[in-house]
């Protein structure tokens, strides 16, 4: 292991355990912890870079946990806004206590992560290990990259119904009416669409061996999200990005230098442009369209960082955290889903003992703006504190930010299937902190975690697989 990482996250880790420890017996200014926090975040980013030449997964995550659940809670409230209020969908002004509740939250959290890293540095054996790569065979490749680019107009054409309606009704409209309610395209546009989407997974499972069909196909997949997201859910793309950023410096060792690093903080100005752009395209209501620059990142860490601003519900919303049997954290993989938001729905959710939190949020915070197809998203933070406080925080997030690190290290070596189960899960784990803990997989991605596997098993003896064992040798 690296004695200085290993040394570093130790002060992290101590440091963040003063800071709780002084703001609890000291009174002190909301701004004054804020700062704290903040520089605990800065801190721990910079050891996630220092892990690893080419695991970016971790740093990547916590640019996402920053924007949606720090960005709103830390720096709107320290550099442009000293109030501190939960988002549109309900408002709530922060008490002091409740303020203070929220702060120690955000900082177990980080501690949490540092412990994470802590235990993967620990873990990390030195010396030699056997690994084994898995490629398609270069024909085999050759004419499934060709398919999927050929066939991805058909999938553009397949989602141009949903965007006109988008258009003409706005993206809040769907999720009253379904997409049942939409006239779609049917026939052969849509199974070669579909076919499109599935060739596109599948390389990115078997990980193109050239740089270049790695980049097209990443590119694809990203610009897929894009489409997707105009019709709601802006952090559909943002994740689908991050993803894209991951899987490319992963699997082609590329490095970030300051020329990188550059582009990337470039990427990251485009994207809170074009994401207010986005939300006036979709026709939300209430936009202005003209805002200075410094406008449009106050807004928008203002709405995407509304998630972390619901962290308060546990205090001041006790209610909805106490009348479910089964954890938020779990009803997420055992609570009804589907359900859409109508009068009925309503009534359902409500009642439930075991729905998902985003729909518990929403149906309970503003039954008009639920019913209208709005909603709050879900918060990861919340599901672990419910199932343990701040231990269940602990545990959870140090245990995700463990299996973060693996992964990232170490994707480019899994076994077929366990690579499939990645790919169709990359996009929302870079969406967990204002989704659920455990990511969602659409049952069309089981379909072609099989079909991969299959392929694999079934061929994995001809020449249609390229099976490749090296040794692995980790000094550090």
């Amino acid at each position: 292991m690296n004695r200085k990482e290993l040394n570093f996250t130790i002060y992290l880790i101590i440091l963040s355990i003063m800071t709780f420890l002084f703001t609890n017996v000291n009174e002190v200014k909301n701004e004054v912890y804020w700062a704290s926090i903040l520089i605990v975040f800065l801190l721990t980013f910079i050891v996630s870079l220092k892990l690893t030449k080419r695991n970016y997964i971790l740093p990547l995550f916590l640019i996402t946990l920053f924007t949606f659940q720090y960005g709103r809670l830390v720096l709107i409230p320290l550099f442009f806004d000293t109030r501190l209020y939960i988002s549109w969908f309900i408002r709530y002004i922060y008490s002091e206590e409740v303020i203070k509740f929220t702060n120690d939250v955000l900082l177990v959290n980080i501690f949490s992560i540092n412990l994470g890293i802590l235990l993967y540095l620990m873990t990390r054996k030195k010396g030699s290990k056997n690994k084994t790569k898995i490629h398609l065979q270069n024909k085999v490749e050759r004419v499934l990259f060709t398919f999927a680019v050929l066939t991805f107009p058909f999938f553009m054409i397949n989602q141009y119904s949903v965007l006109k309606y988008v258009i003409q009704y706005g993206y809040e409209s769907l999720y009253k009416v379904g997409f049942s309610g939409i006239k779609n395209t049917y026939g052969i546009i849509n199974i070669v669409s579909n076919l499109s989407q599935t060739s596109i997974v599948l390389l990115l499972i078997f990980i193109p061996k050239e740089k270049r069909k790695g980049m097209i196909i990443t590119f694809l997949f990203i610009f897929q999200s894009f489409v997707i997201s105009l019709r709601g859910q802006r952090s559909i793309f943002i994740g689908a990005v991050f993803a894209g950023l991951w899987y490319i410096s992963s699997n082609y060792n590329i490095k970030l230098d300051l020329k990188k690093t550059f582009k990337v903080l470039c990427l990251g100005v485009f994207l809170i442009i074009f994401s207010q752009e986005m939300k006036n395209f979709r026709g939300h209501k209430g936009v202005e369209r003209s805002l200075p620059l410094k406008e449009k990142v106050i807004n928008f860490f203002q709405d995407q960082g509304g998630t972390g601003a619901y962290i308060a519900l546990l205090k001041v919303r006790e209610d909805i955290f106490k009348e479910h049997k089964v954890p938020f954290i779990f009803s997420s993989i055992t609570g009804e889903s589907g359900l859409g938001q109508t009068p009925e729905s309503y009534n359902k959710i409500i009642n439930s003992k075991n729905v998902n939190l985003q729909y518990k949020l929403s149906a309970k915070l503003n039954r008009e703006l639920f019913i209208n197809g709005n909603g709050t998203g879900g918060n990861y933070v919340l599901e672990m504190y419910d199932l343990g406080g701040l231990l269940g925080i602990i545990f959870f997030s140090s245990v995700l930010t463990f299996v973060l690190l693996h992964l990232g290290e170490n994707f480019m070596y899994y076994p077929i299937v366990l690579r499939g189960i990645v790919v169709a899960t990359i996009s929302s784990v870079f969406l967990i902190p204002r989704s659920n803990y455990f990511p969602s997989i659409f049952p069309v991605d089981y379909f072609r975690i099989f079909l991969a596997g299959s392929f694999y098993y079934y061929f994995k003896n001809t020449n249609l697989v390229n099976i490749k064992r090296i040794i692995i040798r980790r000094n550090k």
